[in-house]
């Protein structure tokens, strides 16, 4: 089972995320702010659902993209979290030596965070089978014995704000977490 952490202890949360390869941050967000993302989303997913159904399309994930511009809440609460950002930044933020700049100077840089969607799956979609989806960032990881994460190794990060309540009967994402591909696998719907 995946572990849990508050979001307020981003140090717990990157161990976690370290051993496992996934973290349930509890404390991320409240119900009247997911509330308000969903409403925020409302529009653009209801838009592309009436157009497949005036297709005589089948209803299936629909995608409300670019989250962050059309959701204030997303975008200045969600986003903004300082505990966030510290996790994010652990992994995903890099550290350079430009060429142009004086012998031993070093350029911090905090991890971009551009891109948001929200998720709606039709009644009866299909799960989607295990996949990561470093190929959308032409980054791969290496299949094998890996006990151990490596740091640097990511270029991405999904975080993942369930809307409604989740189950594996309702079409949630199944998690499996990396350690797993050796020990068997064990889903999680979130």
């Amino acid at each position: 089972m995946t572990r849990r952490a508050p979001l307020h202890d981003p140090e717990l949360a990157i161990q976690i995320l370290k051993e496992d390869g996934g973290v349930i941050l509890t404390g991320f967000s409240s119900v009247a702010d997911v509330e308000k993302v969903n409403a925020d989303a409302a529009p653009y997913i209801n838009a592309i659902v009436e157009d497949r159904a005036s297709h005589s399309l089948p209803r299936m994930t629909t995608r409300c993209t670019r989250l962050f511009g059309r959701s204030e809440t997303a975008r200045e609460v969600w986003l903004q979290q300082p505990d966030l950002l510290k996790i994010v930044n652990y992994f995903l933020g890099t550290v350079s030596k430009p060429y142009n700049f004086d012998e031993g100077v070093e350029i911090a840089t905090d991890a971009i965070l551009s891109a948001a969607a929200t998720l709606d799956i039709g009644p009866g979609v299909e799960m989607q089978g295990l996949h990561r989806d470093d190929f959308i960032w032409q980054q791969t990881h290496a299949n094998g014995p890996q006990r151990e994460y490596v740091l640097g190794s990511d270029v991405g990060m999904g975080l993942y704000v369930p809307g409604v309540d989740t189950s594996a009967a309702n079409g949630a994402t199944l998690v499996r977490l990396w350690f797993q591909r050796m020990l068997g696998f064990l889903d999680l719907a979130l």
